[in-house]
């Protein structure tokens, strides 16, 4: 509703306009007045508590960010917003990536994808040689390929996660992910660089990549999907779960029952530092 002028909402406005679109939600649920209890009063008190912390935070951001947030659920796919990813495998048949981007923020040409996650996630790039945890690097790679109708000639900026929950596991709303270390889109992104809101720019940090690495996971991403595309076409679904750093396998596949590997040894990934991998890379 808001996009590049939440910055200028103040914390009043933020709470009534959360009240109201709750309320406006629970309307559409048809007889929810019959289940409206106190006890589902008070969890209703309490995720709006919750939601107005994430907002206040977001406008925070904004109000000192050259980043906006130009799209909101912005689709992939072939009567999306951009145009779907396409790839033509061995064989000559053609797979397809669509989806919908949570949020997508420029400054200038820069783009950056924001996700928000109710749990905890920490990127590391060492899931992604092996195909695992790309469903962001996809996205912007997704934007930066085929979204120039949105936005003239994308760079990517970076991927961040954001916190849509805070709890005494989440005592911190900063997001994390991989930004571009460009001195002028990391002040773009918190012009004081303190920390507060993205992962400081320091010579030593893990979140920053120069553009050169960006193209290096970019053509990465693409060497993977055309792997999985024949392996898929193949027919090939082995049982052979594999976890990445910070991700099981097994957590939320549809597969578990017919698999019945959730139990067993897994593959482990190293874990490797993001510097390490932008080596690998280079390497080829």
């Amino acid at each position: 509703k808001y996009h590049e002028k939440l910055g200028e909402l103040s914390p009043l406005q933020i709470s009534a306009e959360v009240d109201n679109l709750v309320h406006d939600y629970l309307s559409l649920i048809k007889g929810s007045e019959a289940f409206m209890n106190a006890r589902f009063a008070f969890l209703i008190v309490k995720i709006s508590k919750s939601i107005k912390e994430i907002v206040y935070n977001m406008a925070n951001e904004f109000a000192q960010s050259g980043f906006v947030p130009k799209f909101c659920e912005l689709t992939i796919g072939d009567d999306g917003d951009i145009p779907r990813m396409e790839y033509t495998l061995s064989d000559g048949s053609l797979a397809y990536l669509d989806g919908k981007i949570d949020r997508v923020d420029v400054y200038k040409n820069n783009v950056r994808v924001v996700d928000y996650k109710t749990g905890k996630i920490v990127f590391t790039l060492s899931n992604t040689l092996a195909g695992l945890n790309m469903q962001m690097l996809l996205y912007l790679y997704a934007f930066i390929k085929n979204g120039r109708q949105l936005v003239e000639e994308p760079m990517p900026a970076g991927i961040l996660y954001m916190p849509a929950s805070k709890t005494n596991k989440t005592k911190t709303l900063k997001m994390n992910g991989l930004i571009s270390d460009d001195a002028e889109v990391a002040a773009a992104m918190e012009k004081d660089n303190s920390g507060r809101f993205v992962p400081k720019l320091s010579d030593k940090s893990e979140s920053h990549i120069d553009k050169e690495s960006f193209a290096l996971i970019f053509k990465k991403i693409d060497e993977l999907m055309l792997r999985m595309g024949d392996t898929v076409r193949s027919g090939s679904f082995d049982a052979n779960p594999t976890d990445g750093v910070n991700v099981n396998a097994c957590a939320y596949c549809d597969f578990a029952p017919i698999c019945r590997s959730s139990d067993k040894e897994h593959n482990v990934l190293d874990k490797m530092s993001n510097a390490t991998v932008i080596d690998i890379l280079k390497r080829g």
